[in-house]
C-alpha cells in the first residue's frame, strides 16, 4: 500500500515533468519571445503568467523561465513580478486536474500513454515526438492520481495511517509539514493531490480548516528550489525569485490571521467533494492575494533596488548558457549590430561624397568592432547546448548567416572608405561621377529605411507583415547595378581622351563596386531572415 502510495507520487511528479519539458520544446522559443518582445501593461502581465503556468502545467518551470529572462536584463524587475504574480494564478488553476482523484480512469488514459509511446518511438518528426511525450505525460499524471488514491483508501484502513495523523492535527505541525513536503516534491500539484488524498480517506482526523495551513505552507515551499535558481545567476533574478517568495508569505500572513474566523465554511459548504474545496480554497488565496499585492508592484520593486541594488556587469555582449534564452539575446544583438552597420554605412556613404577627411580612421575603428562583435556572437552561438526545438534549430542557422552577412558588410563598407583614397589621400571626383554617387546613395538611403523596418518586424515580431518592402529592395538593387553599368560607360568614354586621370576613374569604379556589394550583403541578410531564398 504504501509502495503504491509512493508510485503514485511519483507517477505524477514524473508525468508533470514530461508534460511541461515536452510542451516548452514545441512552443516554448514562440512564448520565450513573446515574453520578450511584447511589453504589455501590468495587468495583462498578470494575464500572460497565468495562462503561461497552464501552458506548462509547472509553475516552477514558468517562474524559472521568467526569473532567467529578467536576469538576462530581458524583462524589467516589474514585469517580472508581474508575470510571477500571474504565474501563482495559473499554478492554482492547474489543481483542477485533481478533480480526476478517486476516479478509476487508469483504462481511459492508459490509451493515452499507449498512443503517446508509440508516437514517441516510431514518428521521426521532432513535433509529433514531443505531442507524444505531451500524451505520455498525460497519462502517467491520471494513472498517478488514480493509484495514488487507491493506496490512500487502503492506508485509511490501517491503524498505524490513523494514529499519525491523528497527533498532527495542528496548524503549526500541518504548516511545518507543508513547508517541507512542498519543498522536498517541489510540485504544488502533487503535495495537493497528496492531502487531497489523505484528507478524503481521513475527514475525521483532519480537519479542512487546519488542512488549509497546507496549502499556505505549500505555496512558500514551492518558492524555495526557485530561490536558489535566481541566486546562482545574478540579482536581478535573485530579487525576481525573491518578489515570487514575498508575494506568497504575504498571502500567507493575511490568510493566517483570517483563518482565525471560519472564513472556509461558508464559502466551500456547496461543494460536497473534499477535493473540490481544496482547490477552490487555493484559488481563493492565490487570488485574494494577487488582489492585494498588485497594487503595490511598483512600491515593492522600487524598494527591491533599494536594498539589493544591480551590480554592474562586466559585458553586456556575453549571452546566457541556457540554449532558447540565449538565441533570444542573439536575436536582439542581431537586430542592433545591423541598425550599427546601417547607422555606420550612413556616416560612410556622407564620406565619400563630400570632400571630408578625417572621419575614415573613426569609421573604420566602429567597423571593426562590429566585425569582432559579430564573430564573437558566432562563437557564442556555436557553443549553445542541445535540447533545440525544430524552430530554434531554425533560428540557431539563420543566425549564424545573419551575423556573417553583417560582418562581410562591414569588411566591404572598410573597402568602400579604403577605395576613396590614393597615396593616402582622399580623391576628390568630378561632378559627373558625383552624380552617379548621390543617386546610388539615395537608393542606398531608401533601402536601409526599409531594410531596418524588415529587420524589427523579423526579430520582435517573429515574421514579415508584408513582401512589398522586399520587392522594393529589390528593384533599388536592379537600378544600382544599371547604374553601375552607366558608370562603367562613361569610364570607357571619358578615358579615351583622360587618360592621365586613370586612376580617379579607377577609385570612382572601386567605389561603385562596393556600394553594389554591400547593398547585395545587406539583401541577402534580409532575404535570409526572412528565410527566402
Amino acid at each position: 500500500m504504501v509502495v503504491n502510495f509512493l508510485s503514485g507520487i511519483a507517477l505524477i511528479l514524473f508525468g508533470t515533468s514530461i508534460m511541461s519539458g515536452a510542451f516548452e520544446k514545441i512552443c516554448g522559443t514562440k512564448i520565450r519571445k513573446n515574453i520578450a518582445k511584447y511589453k504589455f501593461s501590468n495587468l495583462r502581465n498578470v494575464g500572460f503568467g497565468s495562462i503561461l503556468t497552464i501552458l506548462l502545467q509547472s509553475s516552477t518551470a514558468s517562474v524559472s523561465l521568467i526569473i532567467g529572462l529578467c536576469g538576462a536584463g530581458i524583462l524589467g524587475l516589474t514585469q517580472s513580478i508581474c508575470l510571477i504574480i500571474g504565474s501563482n494564478i495559473g499554478s492554482a488553476l492547474n489543481m483542477l486536474l485533481l478533480v480526476f482523484q478517486g476516479v478509476n480512469v487508469i483504462g481511459y488514459f492508459g490509451l493515452f500513454l499507449l498512443v503517446g509511446v508509440f508516437l514517441t518511438l516510431f514518428i521521426k518528426n521532432n513535433t509529433v515526438k514531443n505531442w507524444g511525450l505531451c500524451l505520455c505525460g498525460l497519462g502517467l499524471l491520471f494513472i498517478g492520481l488514480s493509484l495514488m488514491s487507491m493506496a490512500s483508501n487502503e492506508l485509511s484502513k490501517t491503524q498505524g495511517f490513523v494514529d499519525f495523523f491523528f497527533n498532527i492535527n495542528n496548524p503549526f505541525i500541518l504548516f511545518c509539514l507543508g513547508l517541507i513536503m512542498s519543498a522536498l516534491i517541489n510540485s504544488p500539484i502533487g503535495t495537493m493531490a497528496i492531502l487531497a488524498s489523505i484528507l478524503s480517506m481521513t475527514p475525521m482526523l483532519i480537519s479542512l480548516n487546519n488542512a488549509v495551513y497546507v496549502i499556505y505552507a505549500m505555496n512558500i515551499g514551492t518558492c524555495i528550489t526557485l530561490l536558489f535558481i535566481g541566486l546562482s545567476q545574478n540579482r536581478k533574478a535573485f530579487k525576481a525569485s525573491l518578489s515570487y517568495l514575498a508575494f506568497n508569505i504575504v498571502g500567507t500572513i493575511i490568510f493566517c490571521l483570517i483563518s482565525i474566523f471560519d472564513w472556509i465554511t461558508p464559502l466551500t459548504s456547496f461543494l460536497n467533494n473534499t477535493t473540490w474545496q481544496l482547490i477552490f480554497i487555493n484559488i481563493i488565496f492565490n487570488v485574494v492575494t494577487a488582489i492585494i499585492t498588485f497594487p503595490f508592484v511598483k512600491l515593492f520593486n522600487k524598494f527591491l533596488d533599494k536594498i539589493i541594488p544591480d551590480k554592474k556587469e562586466k559585458s553586456s555582449d556575453q549571452i546566457s548558457s541556457m540554449p532558447t534564452l540565449g538565441l533570444i539575446q542573439l536575436n536582439t544583438n542581431a537586430l542592433n549590430f545591423f541598425n550599427q552597420t546601417c547607422d555606420y554605412l550612413q556616416d560612410s556613404m556622407k564620406y565619400v561624397s563630400t570632400y571630408e577627411d578625417d572621419r575614415d580612421e573613426m569609421l573604420k575603428q566602429k567597423l571593426n568592432s562590429i566585425i569582432l562583435n559579430t564573430q564573437d556572437m558566432n562563437t557564442q552561438l556555436l557553443q549553445l547546448g542541445g535540447g533545440l526545438s525544430a524552430s530554434d534549430v531554425d533560428n540557431k542557422r539563420d543566425l549564424n548567416n545573419t551575423f556573417i552577412g553583417i560582418e562581410k558588410t562591414n569588411v566591404n563598407i572598410i573597402k568602400l572608405i579604403d577605395s576613396c583614397k590614393y597615396n593616402n589621400k582622399k580623391v576628390n571626383f568630378t561632378q559627373k561621377q558625383l552624380k552617379i554617387i548621390l543617386a546610388i546613395e539615395q537608393l542606398m538611403e531608401e533601402n536601409l529605411k526599409d531594410m531596418r523596418i524588415i529587420m524589427e518586424e523579423t526579430i520582435n515580431q517573429g515574421g514579415l507583415n508584408s513582401s512589398i518592402l522586399l520587392e522594393q529592395i529589390i528593384k533599388r538593387l536592379e537600378k544600382i547595378v544599371k547604374l553601375k553599368i552607366r558608370a562603367k560607360k562613361n569610364i570607357i568614354q571619358d578615358t579615351v581622351s583622360m587618360e592621365q586621370k586613370i586612376r580617379k576613374y579607377t577609385c570612382f569604379l572601386n567605389v561603385i563596386n562596393y556600394f553594389e556589394q554591400i547593398n547585395t550583403n545587406l539583401t541577402d541578410v534580409i532575404l535570409g531572415i526572412c528565410n527566402i531564398k
